[in-house]
């Protein structure tokens, strides 16, 4: 793809995003009075856990969808508000809820009155990428280490029609970012997994050289493979349009926001490397992927989590062993007000920080 296109290319993204979050304001994103139906739905859900209506194990749920809800309105923030602040603060409550929607996961899978539902593999590794961006070391090492228990468990068919597998399959290869970014751990941490077992994409390209030189310490070869991986997103930001299409970041959460190559850079800084002070790919120069490149170090964790205390409260009703770090579990400093949480018809309903 020539410049000039990839250019247009991300300036098309650009302008369908504000597109997008204007006519989406009240529903996925705050109005003027603050109010997000989105938002909203997650004081619903509990309600709906507190009176019995649905498991308490509907807390993954609730999660996964805060941290959906995060992710895309940090991108609002910086698109439509320049407010880095804001984004800041909807990030880390982003990453926060992340964590949690895989401990959760995770524990529900061990837990004897768990389910069986599943989650896909580039949504898993999408998620764990957030702890590293932010700094979040023993979140990122404890995640991959669920992804290589898994690989190494392995799967099998059970005699009524199921499958027998520990917390995430084995992979697909259709996922190939998801194997850049956990074989991108397994390199910076000297750990390996049971490649028998492992659904690995035959094809990495352009992974594969990013992988065998991930450590390089020449920066204009960094920044040559930074240009060749923003290449590769652009591509896969394309429309499903078929069944057996798959695009890896098509959808507005991921066009602007190149996880995998904020991830490998992150990994590198983490590792003492130089990464380059500029890039010539126009995807590296949106407001949205400066503004992650301007994170640096150890992001303090969030001082409000909505929600957590009272959800996790209910989930270790049915599944008292949580896998889970304290400063999630117990901590009084993120510990939502419920109380305080206005009624599910506000439409007043502010969006806190």
């Amino acid at each position: 793809m020539a410049i000039i296109d990839t250019h247009k290319e991300v300036q098309k993204l650009l302008k369908e995003n504000r597109k997008f979050h204007k006519e989406k304001e009240g529903e996925n994103y705050p109005d003027e009075n603050g109010f997000s139906e989105d938002y909203s739905f997650a004081q619903e859900d509990l309600d709906e856990i507190l009176s019995g209506e649905l498991t308490p194990l509907y807390a993954t749920n609730i999660f996964d969808n805060l941290c959906i809800w995060y992710l895309d309105n940090t991108v609002y923030e910086i698109l439509e508000h320049d407010d880095e602040k804001k984004a800041l603060e909807h990030y880390k409550r982003a990453t926060a809820y992340a964590y949690l929607t895989i401990a959760l996961f995770v524990s529900e899978r061990k837990c004897e009155n768990g389910g069986d539902g599943g989650l896909w593999c580039d949504r898993v590794t999408e998620l764990i990428s957030r702890s590293l961006i932010v700094g979040w070391e023993e979140e990122y090492v404890q995640l991959n280490e669920w992804i290589i228990e898994s690989i190494n468990y392995g799967r099998s068919d059970t005699p009524t029609g199921g499958v027998d597998a520990l917390f995430f399959a084995t992979g697909s290869e259709l996922c190939k970012t998801s194997w850049f970014l956990l074989d991108l751990y397994c390199k910076a941490y000297s750990r390996e997994y049971n490649m028998d077992n492992a659904e690995y994409t035959k094809n990495m390209t352009p992974y594969d050289k990013v992988i065998e030189n991930w450590d390089n310490d020449n920066i204009q070869e960094v920044e040559k493979s930074v240009y060749i991986l923003c290449e590769y997103h652009i591509m896969q930001t394309e429309e499903e349009k078929k069944e057996e299409d798959y695009f890896a970041f098509n959808g507005f959460d991921y066009e602007l926001y190149p996880y995998e190559i904020l991830s490998w850079l992150k990994l590198r800084e983490n590792k003492g490397l130089h990464n380059p002070s500029k890039y010539t790919h126009p995807l590296m120069n949106t407001p949205i992927v400066k503004f992650f490149l301007g994170l640096e170090g150890l992001l303090d964790k969030p001082k409000t989590l909505p929600y957590v205390k009272i959800l996790v409260q209910e989930f270790k009703k049915v599944c008292p062993k949580l896998e889970m770090f304290k400063w999630l579990e117990g901590n009084d400093e993120i510990t939502p007000n419920i109380e305080a949480l206005p009624p599910e018809d506000s439409k007043t309903f502010k969006i806190q920080i």
